[in-house]
């Protein structure tokens, strides 16, 4: 439930949200399964184990943003059957804090990268 201004301006409008509307029909049925390692990345070498055994789409996509919210690298992986490990160079990118988005469809998950 939230609350909010309705068209008069008062501040006791109440507009209630079912659970469905936020997290689709599925829920959660379909949660990514996503490690990274090492943490943090010394090599600029990540490694990817994630569990496809959920998703129902063919190819994911990972996509690393900066602190500000900028893309500064991106890539896509084959789904195969079960637990799956990727590597990936992140040689292009420099020392910082970055966010790791895995996305497979309309489900993603994301986590937080730091490079040393």
């Amino acid at each position: 439930m939230l609350s909010g201004l309705n068209s008069n301006g008062d501040a006791n409008t109440k507009v209630y949200i079912k659970e469905q509307e936020i997290l689709g029909v599925n829920g959660f049925a379909e949660k990514i399964e996503l490690s990274i390692h090492p943490s943090p990345i010394t090599d600029k070498q990540l490694n990817l184990v994630y569990d496809v055994t959920t998703l129902t789409h063919s190819v994911s996509k990972i996509t690393i943003y900066s602190t500000l919210g900028q893309k500064v690298y991106q890539t896509q992986l084959k789904n195969d059957s079960g637990f799956s490990n990727k590597s990936l160079n992140l040689s292009s990118l420099s020392i910082g804090v970055y966010v790791l988005q895995f996305t497979s469809g309309n489900q993603s998950t994301t986590k937080k990268l730091i490079l040393k």
